[in-house]
């Protein structure tokens, strides 16, 4: 019988770990989510939860959702030879809506939900170089500050080596070009 109610609370904690594990993650308060793509298949759930624009953070795959009331965007890769994202224009589009959201009414909030298949490696780069970009901070800075929005039990980020190469470079591109510097309508 000892046996039986171990295993019991066992499963029962495997699953609270499991469903905790799979939470969407409010990087940016009232901003931006990052979340996996079991997180896009209902357009009410992702309403009530005010997301109104659904980024996908894989541009060889086709968006999951769609819907009358939710904006769906995918975002760029970079030009070959270089790989992963196209980070300087997924952070002027993220800046966008951020500026959107910020003036959106409190009762009708404007948030952005980044995704991926497992939301653990394409969604949180992209949130790692927006908080790069909009915060100034420095990658290692901003992977920290990404990494703390996680709850305990979740299972956090791991960065592909891809992905975070491609953060890398980003973060030397901005040393070079940081947003302010930019060029007009850029």
């Amino acid at each position: 019988a000892r046996r039986r109610a171990r295993r019991a609370t066992t499963r029962d904690g495997g699953a609270r770990a499991r469903a905790q594990s799979t939470t969407v993650v409010e990087v940016i308060e009232r901003f931006m989510l990052v979340g996996a793509f079991e997180h896009t298949s209902s357009e009410r759930a992702l309403l009530a939860a005010g997301v109104r624009t659904v980024i996908n953070a894989v541009p060889s795959c086709t968006p999951c959702c769609s819907g009358k009331y939710l904006s769906v965007v995918t975002l760029n890769a970079r030009e070959p030879p270089e790989r992963g994202l196209d980070f300087r224009h997924a952070c002027e589009r993220l800046q966008a809506l951020h500026a959107r959201s910020a003036r959106a009414d409190e009762s009708y909030p404007m948030r952005v939900l980044v995704y991926c298949m497992s939301g653990r490696s394409k969604a949180p780069s992209v949130a790692v170089a927006y908080v790069m970009f909009k915060m100034r901070m420095s990658l290692t800075a901003a992977k920290a500050f990404v990494e703390g929005r996680y709850p305990g039990g979740h299972r956090g980020m791991r960065l592909k080596r891809e992905d975070e190469e491609a953060l890398e470079a980003f973060e030397r591109e901005l040393a070079e070009n940081p947003p302010d510097a930019m060029p007009e309508g850029q």
